[in-house]
């Protein structure tokens, strides 16, 4: 049971998941409860309940087996794994989470594939450059931090709409006529990267 006034931490027997806590964790007394299974290469730790709200959060961590850069905590509750943490601390070598809103399944997982690109289209009407593309990621997920654009190696501040995936240029000065390079690249948030350049000719 996690009390709101009292702060502590448990793990399961074999060492396999932590639970931290403060006295503001939780709004009301808690019966914390954990089930794990095996899925393929990960073990899925699932927190119950999951429809009461936590107060302050509950830290979960769990120790990293193999020193493999790609791989992060994740959360689910109803819908596909969530991003949380990939940055291991030294002392000791676990990732961990804080769970804000409410429990769920925590896993810790590896993410291989590089970020992808939807259609990139240019434009240039009277003269101006328009860019646009969407961006999308099977697990971690776009860090949009990393999406860079370049032309001719001269960087260009692109707009991001992070809810649709979609990052766009528009220029506020006319581009001068002739032959151009374009140069995107893309990370997520385990640093898998991708790239796409092209050239397009100002008339």
């Amino acid at each position: 049971v996690i009390s709101p006034m009292t702060s502590g931490e448990f793990s399961t027997l074999n060492g396999g998941i932590k639970i931290s806590y403060d006295s503001a964790s939780v709004y009301t007394p808690l019966i914390f409860n954990i089930e794990h299974q095996r899925n393929n290469h990960s073990t899925i730790y699932s927190l119950t309940p999951t429809n009461i709200l936590l107060h302050g959060g509950i830290k979960v961590s769990l120790p990293l087996i193999t020193q493999d850069q790609k791989t992060g905590i994740y959360f689910r509750l109803n819908g596909g794994w969530v991003f949380q943490n990939s940055t291991v601390d030294s002392n000791t070598n676990a990732l961990s989470a804080i769970l804000t809103r409410t429990l769920g399944d925590i896993s810790l997982l590896s993410d291989e594939n590089p970020p992808s690109f939807g259609r990139i289209k240019v434009s240039v009407p009277k003269g101006y450059l328009n860019i646009s593309f969407r961006y999308y990621d099977n697990l971690s997920g776009v860090d949009t931090d990393e999406i860079k654009m370049y032309i001719d190696d001269v960087p260009i501040i692109p707009e991001i709409d992070g809810e649709h995936h979609r990052a766009f240029y528009n220029g506020d000065t006319p581009i001068v006529k002739g032959k151009h390079q374009l140069r995107i690249s893309i990370k997520d948030k385990v640093k898998n990267s991708n790239e796409y350049a092209r050239s397009f000719v100002v008339k």
